[in-house]
């Protein structure tokens, strides 16, 4: 039978209340979306990056565009997701 430590199976991210780190989120959520199984989104950020699609809707890589979004309020950064628990 396999043993399984409870507490490493269990542990928190450093500094955070649940198990997964900023890197790992973001991981997870980049799987989710380049996935083609049939739960997922199935968008292949890569080429949608390179073809420039992605960058027409995030132009973070425009100063002057994104000095002005944040100027009028569009904030960008890590989101926090609440994970159900009470």
């Amino acid at each position: 039978m396999l043993s399984l430590d409870k507490h490493a199976m269990f542990a928190r991210a450093e500094g955070h209340s649940h198990p997964f780190s900023a890197i790992i989120r973001i991981k997870l959520l980049m799987d989710i979306i380049d996935s083609d199984h049939a739960t997922c989104c199935s968008l292949k950020l890569r080429t949608m990056t390179t073809d420039e699609r992605i960058m027409s809707f995030f132009p973070l890589h425009d100063y002057d565009k994104r000095d002005e979004l944040m100027r009028v309020g569009h904030v960008y950064g890590v989101w926090c997701i609440g994970h159900g628990g009470s």
